[in-house]
């Protein structure tokens, strides 16, 4: 497991914990990454201060994620703190279990 898939492993666990509270943490590249949970969904977001991520890190964040989510469609927004933000609803483990069944 690669040290993104375990920090991104980290964020879940303290997102499934917290619901509802934002576990963010920044890389040393500058990009943030946002994991929340709710009851029924959880809400993936990466943000940069200056500009939006690109696609590839939205890619590799995806990639990296403790479980298979595909590829969602991430949405274009500005954050609460005026950073340049993408987020989409990702399927939850037990969503993606179903679908394989």
């Amino acid at each position: 497991m690669s040290k993104l898939q375990d920090m991104l492993d980290g964020m879940l666990e303290d997102a499934k914990a917290h619901d509802k509270v934002p576990q963010t943490r920044k890389l040393e590249g500058g990009l943030h990454i946002t994991i929340t949970a709710y009851r029924e969904s959880i809400v993936l977001a990466i943000s940069r201060d200056a500009t939006y991520p690109s696609e590839k890190e939205w890619e590799t964040v995806c990639k990296n994620y403790p479980y298979y989510i595909g590829k969602p469609t991430p949405i274009k927004f500005t954050d609460n703190n005026r950073r340049f933000a993408m987020r989409a609803e990702v399927p939850s483990r037990q969503m993606v279990a179903q679908k394989l069944l």
